[in-house]
This record gives C-alpha cells, sequence and structure tokens, in this order.
C-alpha cells in the first residue's frame, strides 16, 4: 500500500491526495453504516474503547491507561468517576461499574449563594442556583448458581472505561469463571440533538463463554441506597431526611420487574437495562418505543455529529484529550425537563447547586460551532441571567462583571458568525432591544470620560483591584463589535451598527496602549491597570481567561508578539504566582489552578515548549485523569503548618502529588481547551459573514485528518500531511453550497523554489508570510458544494 501510493505521490500528487481523502471518508462512512447496522447489543458493547482513557485491576493491581498521566500513582478512587450526559441526566460512574451518582435537572433561578467566607452576600461570581435530584449509589447483583455477587463489593479483575472514547463501560472478569459481565451507562439523545429524554439507561450484559448452562438471575440497582438506607439507624432526624428516589423499571418491556431470570446455553447472553426516570415523567415509555439499543446508537450518532472524528497519528494523547474536553464541557451543562438551560456544574462532577456563573459561560463556548440546538437556549440562558441583579449586599448591575454581563451578546455573535442563522435573532427582537440598553449602561459607565475602558467590580469569584482590569474589556470589546456585526447583518441597522464599531475600535486601542507594559520579554498584556499610572501587579492570575481568548475572540492574531510575550510572562518566574515547582499558576495560595495550564498552551510555538518533558502539552497530559478530565485544583488545597492556631509556613507540595475531587473536575478548562485547540493548534474557523473558512493549522501538531467536522449547521473535512519535504493538504465540502477556503500552510522543509498545485494545477497566485515561527504559504481558493481541494507545495 506504501509503495502505490508513493507512486502516486510522485506522478500525479493531486489526485492521489484527493483517493487517499476520499478513501479515508468512506472506510469512515463504512464504520458509521456498519455501526447503524449493529443488531444487538452484545456487537454494540463489542466496539472499541478509549485506548488511553481508562482504568483497570488485574490481581490485585492498578493500572491507567495512559502512562503519561502522574495520577496513576494516586490509587484513592474515591472520586474516579467516568461520567456521561445528556444534559437533562448526569450519571458518574465509579472504577467498578457502581453510579456513584444520577442527577435529574428541574430549573435554575436567581439567588443569593454561598457562605460568610464567600464575601459579604455570599460568593460574588454565584447569583443562580439550580433544583436538582442527586441520588446514589447503584449497582447490579446477580445470583449465579446459587451463589449472589454484589458487583460493587466483588474483588474480580476488571476494565473502566470509555467505549468510543464516550460513554462510561466497566467489564468483570470473574477469577476461575468463562462468563462475563459489562455494565454501560447513557442518556438518551436523537441524532440531531433536539430530543434529549430525561431519562437514564444503565445496562448489563451478561455473557456465557463456558461450555456448561449458566443460571441464575440478575437483580436490578434498588432505591435508597448506600448510606440512605442506615439514615435512621444513625438516629438522625425524619425531618431532614430526604424522601426522593427515582424510578426504576426494567427497560425493552412494559412489565413490571426488578429481577431477570437467565438460562444461558454456551455463547448465549442476556442483556438487563434499568431506566431511571422521575415519577410522572414519560421516559420510560419512550425509551421502550426506540428500544435500548437503538437509543445507545442514535446517542452515538448524536456525538459524533458534534464531535467529528479527529486523528492525529504522531500524538493520539491529542485527538483522544480534545474529545474528552468536549464531553467534560458538555457533561457540565444542565437542561430541564422541557428544554431550557438550568445552568451548569464546576464540571461533570460532582453535581452542584450553585451555579458558578464564569464557569457556566466558558463551558458553553464550543456548543456556538458544534450544537445550533445548544446554543441558542445558552444564548437564552444567559441574555436572563448574565447581569448581576442589584442586591442589599451587593450593587449588581453591568459592572458587576463587565465579562458575564456581555456574555450573551459574546456567545450571540460567535453563534452567528459559525451559523449564519439570521431566523433566530430576527424571531427575538427582544435580543436586539435589551443589548442595544446593556451597551449604553455600560458606554455610559466610563469614569474618565478620556479612556475607553470600563470598569468592573469582579471576574468571577476574585475581585478586581485595579482600575481597569484587561480581560474585561476584552469582554466588552467583543460585545460592541459582535452586536455591530449583528445590527449590520441581521438587524439591518447599518447606521447603528457604525457607531458600536467605532466604539469598539476605540476601546481596542485603549487596551493595546493602556493594558500593556514593557515586560521580561517586551511589550505585553498585564492583567489589570491604574488611572494615575501607578505600576501594575506584576501576576497572571491562572483563573483570568479571557486574555488568552483573545485569538479566538478575534482581538488579535495567534502570532502576536504583545500576546505570547503576555502568556510567556504567565508561566514564568516573573509572574509573582507561578509555582516553578509544579510549572503551575497558584490561585490565592492553591498550588495549581486548571485553567492556568492554558496559558502555558497558548505560550508555546514549537515542540520543545510544547512536547518536551516539562514542555505545556506534557503538563497538561501529567494531570489527565484517568477518565481524561482535569480537576480544577489537582494538587489539591494549600497546604500549611500550623502550630497553636496560626499558620506558620506553607508546606511545599511535592511534584506530581495530584489529588482528586478539590473541588471538582473543571468545565472552565475543558470549553476553552476545546475552542483554543481548534483555533489554534488545528487553526480551523469560520466568518459567515463573507462565507469563509479559515485553515491554519500548526506545524507542532504534524499529519491529522479531521471528518465530518462540525462548523454550525455544516460540516466539513480536513487534513495536512508532510511526505518527503511534500506538504500535502485536503478540503473536502459535501454542503450543498460553495465556500471560500483561506488555508495558510507552514512550509519547513519545504525547498525555497516551492510549487503550488491545487488539484494538481500549478498557482501563482499565493503569499508567502511568517505564521507561529514558521515560514508559511497563504491561499485562497473557492470550493463548490460536494467538491474536494487537494492542495500540494512542494
Amino acid at each position: 500500500m506504501k509503495t502505490i501510493i508513493k507512486s502516486f505521490l510522485k506522478f500525479e500528487t493531486a489526485t492521489a491526495l484527493f483517493l487517499l481523502m476520499s478513501t479515508t471518508l468512506q472506510s469512515q462512512s463504512n464504520k458509521v453504516s456498519s455501526a447503524g447496522k449493529i443488531t444487538s447489543i452484545q456487537n454494540a458493547l463489542h466496539q472499541p474503547w478509549s485506548s488511553l482513557f481508562y482504568i483497570e485491576r488485574k490481581n490485585g493491581l492498578y493500572h491507567m491507561g495512559d502512562s503519561g498521566s502522574q495520577y496513576d500513582k494516586n490509587h484513592d478512587f474515591t472520586h474516579l468517576t467516568f461520567d456521561i450526559s445528556n444534559n437533562k441526566v448526569l450519571a458518574n460512574m465509579g472504577i467498578q461499574g457502581t453510579l456513584k451518582n444520577v442527577t435529574m435537572y428541574r430549573d435554575s433561578y436567581f439567588a443569593n449563594c454561598g457562605p460568610k467566607e464567600g464575601g459579604e452576600g455570599g460568593w460574588p461570581g454565584v447569583w443562580a442556583g439550580k433544583d436538582n435530584s442527586s441520588f446514589g449509589p447503584y449497582s447490579f447483583s446477580l445470583n449465579i448458581e446459587g451463589i449472589h455477587y454484589d458487583l460493587d463489593k466483588v474483588n474480580w479483575d476488571f476494565k473502566t472505561g470509555l467505549l468510543h472514547n464516550l460513554f462510561p463501560i466497566t467489564e468483570f472478569y470473574p477469577s476461575g469463571k468463562q462468563y462475563k459481565i459489562t455494565v454501560i451507562a447513557y442518556a438518551p439523545i436523537s441524532p440531531d440533538g433536539s430530543n434529549r429524554i430525561r431519562g437514564l439507561i444503565y445496562g448489563l450484559l451478561l455473557e456465557n463463554n463456558s461450555d456448561k448452562v449458566l443460571n441464575g438471575a440478575v437483580l436490578l440497582p434498588t432505591l435508597f441506597a448506600g448510606e440512605r438506607q442506615t439514615y435512621k439507624e444513625k438516629n438522625n432526624p425524619w425531618s431532614l431526611f430526604d424522601p426522593y428516589d427515582y424510578e426504576i423499571a426494567l427497560g425493552d418491556t412494559e412489565k413490571s420487574k426488578d429481577s431477570v431470570l437467565f438460562h444461558l446455553e454456551k455463547g448465549q447472553s442476556v442483556w438487563v437495562p434499568a431506566v431511571f426516570s422521575m415519577l410522572g415523567d414519560h421516559a420510560i415509555q419512550e425509551i421502550n418505543a426506540k428500544h435500548t439499543l437503538n437509543c445507545l446508537q442514535e446517542t452515538h450518532q448524536y456525538f459524533r455529529k458534534i464531535l467529528g472524528k479527529m486523528e492525529i497519528p504522531g500524538n493520539p494523547y491529542l485527538a483522544a484529550f480534545y474529545e474528552r474536553q468536549v464531553m467534560e464541557a458538555f457533561g457540565s451543562i444542565a437542561m430541564t425537563a422541557e428544554g431550557k438551560m438550568a445552568g451548569s456544574n464546576w464540571g461533570s462532577y460532582p453535581t452542584t447547586r450553585q451555579i458558578w456563573m464564569k464557569d457556566c459561560f466558558y463551558s458553553s463556548l464550543p456548543f456556538m460551532q458544534s450544537d445550533p440546538f445548544l446554543a441558542k437556549i445558552l444564548i437564552a440562558w444567559f441574555q436572563q441571567f448574565g447581569v448581576r441583579p442589584k442586591g442589599n449586599y451587593q450593587p449588581g448591575g453591568v459592572n458587576h462583571s463587565v465579562g458575564l454581563s456581555v456574555s450573551s451578546i459574546i456567545l450571540a455573535s460567535q453563534y452567528y458568525k459559525c451559523t449564519g442563522d439570521k431566523k433566530y435573532f430576527t424571531q427575538n427582537q427582544a435580543f436586539k432591544n435589551y443589548w442595544d440598553d446593556l451597551l449604553k449602561q455600560l458606554i455610559s459607565s466610563r469614569t474618565d470620560s478620556s479612556i475607553w475602558l470600563f470598569p468592573s467590580r469582579f471576574i468571577s469569584d476574585g475581585p478586581i483591584e485595579a482600575d481597569y482590569h484587561t480581560g474585561s474589556n476584552v469582554c466588552a470589546w467583543v460585545a460592541l463589535k459582535g452586536f455591530a456585526d449583528l445590527l449590520r447583518e441581521v438587524y439591518n441597522e447599518p447606521k447603528l451598527a457604525q457607531n458600536y464599531l467605532s466604539i469598539a475600535d476605540k476601546v481596542h486601542a485603549a487596551i493595546m496602549k493602556k493594558c500593556t507594559i514593557d515586560g521580561p520579554y517586551g511589550r505585553q498584556f498585564i492583567e489589570g491597570v491604574f488611572r494615575d499610572g501607578r505600576k501594575p501587579s506584576m501576576i497572571s492570575d491562572g483563573e483570568e481567561s479571557d486574555i488568552t481568548l483573545m485569538p479566538f475572540y478575534g482581538f488579535l492574531p495567534q502570532d502576536d508578539p504583545t500576546y505570547l510575550n503576555y502568556m510567556k510572562f504567565s508561566v514564568s518566574a516573573n509572574n509573582a504566582i507561578y509555582e516553578p515547582n509544579l510549572y503551575a499558576i497558584t490561585w490565592f495560595g492553591v498550588p495549581s489552578t486548571a485553567p492556568g495550564y492554558l496559558k502555558g498552551i497558548c505560550a508555546g510555538v514549537n515542540t520543545n515548549e510544547l512536547f518536551a518533558d516539562h514542555g505545556y502539552y506534557n503538563e497538561v497530559r501529567k494531570v489527565t485523569d484517568a477518565d481524561g478530565s482535569i480537576w480544577w485544583w489537582s494538587y489539591g488545597w494549600a497546604k500549611e503548618f500550623i502550630k497553636n492556631g496560626l499558620t506558620i509556613s506553607k508546606i511545599p507540595t511535592p511534584y506530581g502529588e495530584l489529588t482528586r475531587g478539590v473541588p471538582g473536575k473543571s468545565g472552565w478548562f475543558s470549553g476553552i481547551h476545546t475552542v483554543l485547540f481548534l483555533n489554534r493548534f488545528i487553526g480551523l474557523s469560520n466568518n459567515d459573514f463573507n462565507n469563509t473558512i479559515f485553515f491554519k493549522p500548526m506545524s507542532v501538531i504534524g499529519d491529522f485528518s479531521c471528518s465530518d467536522f462540525p462548523i454550525g449547521i455544516q460540516h466539513y473535512s480536513v487534513s495536512v500531511a508532510n511526505r518527503n519535504h511534500t506538504i500535502l493538504a485536503g478540503f473536502s465540502n459535501p454542503n450543498k453550497t460553495l465556500k471560500h477556503l483561506e488555508i495558510t500552510l507552514p512550509v519547513k522543509g519545504v525547498q525555497k523554489d516551492i510549487k503550488v498545485r491545487i488539484n494538481g494545477i500549478v498557482q501563482k497566485k499565493y503569499q508567502r508570510i511568517h505564521f507561529m515561527g514558521d515560514d508559511a504559504i497563504k491561499l485562497q481558493l473557492d470550493v463548490k458544494g460536494g467538491a474536494n481541494a487537494s492542495i500540494e507545495i512542494e
């Protein structure tokens, strides 16, 4: 095969690349078709698992799938879960297949959230809460040949991981037995995402591989499990007892059963799907109408629709990790039974009643591009909840947290750039009036009429000490420019659009002038500045992410030196809160905080900076847990030596000694990583204003392909390969309409006298530029609907 491809490339490179892309896409299409033809749950559960994200127990010894993670040394599994959600339901599966927790959401509301130590009036970044039921644990039991086995307590070997890198799944291997037990959890979603059933399928498959008949029964999980069963025995008052639990029914049947008898000949199996639902819902009827196997396949189709399929042969971790971050951000988001937004958690574990607003915003960002249905309800929710209301303890208003106040406009502008969906905005004229009024309040809030910057009291929970916070003003710029675009493109108000655009330009200029300093690497941004010109604090907060997102927002290019210098400063000893021994940014004494690692990723422009032993993607890999998630504070709480009630000194945290469960998984990190990885490393972005897709991959990623990748309501495929000093790139437009493509390709290793071909035809019109530390070629072309483009540079 290699010889054939090499021959093609030598004589008919463009044609060969087209065929190679077509073969790849056809192969992936066949996989989808094959998945669609699966007729048994047994075959469905025998599909591939993630090769990196799993944990197994063999002969009493535990081992993680990715040896690059330092969590492999941590055998406290109390908080290690493999999670799945459809936004209405969230399930957290423990390492032995037990559902540690199942959550079903109801609704969200304004609330003064947080204890006294969170500040007067509670935590400043939390002014909404949500109602939900959240119970557990739940596990199956079996009676096999007269012996009772509780799967939560058996000491068998097992492996717990992710089917298709998506669904939590556990296989048990009973010692000396020739049968296998598999449990899986999934929450049904229709392929287009429009129908999410508020129900969970927790299924068990028992396969008899022996020569003997296997007899017994599978017992469904019981209600009021764990500590809730012994509540009265602990002398707790009945008035505080939570008397609620879910309905648990056997799926794929209308019969009411709490156990299933089996008589299995050699090679036979039994499937026992337990369905969790809320009393009064019709989840069991909906699931039975579809059948649990079809529910699994449709849910898989939905996730592939919002994920596409990414392959990076030289670094499989990056592709698998990308998918897990999308799933983590997705699992953070909550939805009501009626399909409205109900806020979010920190991440997919644990479930919180409070809604940290900034976490919710960052978790939402990826879905402006990948799921139009979810995007629209997220925009509507932030339009309702984004501005903190006036209260007795906090004055609230647009300047409480500027970034959150304008969050609905930021999301809306991103959604429109990806989709060009004018209908959604014209059907919601109230949005325009609300945003116009909101931005007028923001503009009038300036404390100095000569400075086009806006004050903000908080980012999330952290107070802003300086007069002007850089990231908050970046958000203001995004909102002003984004609203101007909507006024011009959707609402046909060019005069008002130009007014807002001119203000956005003034804000941009003010940020570049007032919010930059001469730093250790040259001109750089700084987090906050003072009106009187005082020297700003030389810190870069790990939990300040809007400067990190500048290129994604369109504020400046990826390789802008002011931006790169700030990122280098952030992850250096020049940053007063950087912890060099941990290669991490601290936060109020906490040794490391998850979003800080993103600044390292954005500082790196070459292989050594990103993938060396202490390169920043490698540091992220080291703190990636077995399920592919990132904990908020992977080194735990601040450790201090206490003597006579006084804090004497901080105890240094040893590098690599990681903690789980503090305080939870980070959807903030996941949402930002998702959009940064696509925008910065894969280099994909879209501007529907001028029908253009931008493709500017970084050379450090190496060869890769992204097939059936979602951008709004359409999907595309791209690929890049380097073959014998020849750069090969492909773009496939399977949609009905023409798309303009602007592509920038690194040409490291290509000779000075280059030849550029598009579909085999030599091109004269191209630009030689410098991009992300590499020489590059910039091309523009139109790709008709249903057509492919192959680009060859040699």
